[in-house]
């Protein structure tokens, strides 16, 4: 088991990627409403954090996700707003 584990580690860096844990958490949340399409930067190591936010309103347990962005602006994203959107979690870019 350990030389599987130490050859996938090895095949990464061949290929210049970042390691494993670090993949999995550079994720952005992208709503795609009739509006238009928001994305949420989801800060390294919060993405269950917002999973769990997106169950709670997509549930009516919670009305709005609100976010903070640089420069202490706050961006909110009601419940109904979620409810009648596509929405993906991607890799950052």
């Amino acid at each position: 088991m350990y030389f599987t584990i130490f050859l996938i580690q090895l095949k990464a860096k061949s290929l210049n990627l970042p390691p494993i844990k670090q993949r999995m958490e550079t994720k952005v949340i992208k709503i795609t409403h009739v509006t238009g399409t928001y994305t949420i930067e989801v800060a390294d190591g919060r993405l269950n954090e917002m999973k769990t936010q997106l169950d709670k309103c997509l549930n009516d347990e919670q009305g709005a996700i609100v976010v903070k962005g640089e420069g202490g602006d706050q961006f909110v994203y009601p419940a109904d707003l979620l409810k009648n959107s596509f929405i993906a979690i991607v890799d950052r870019e």
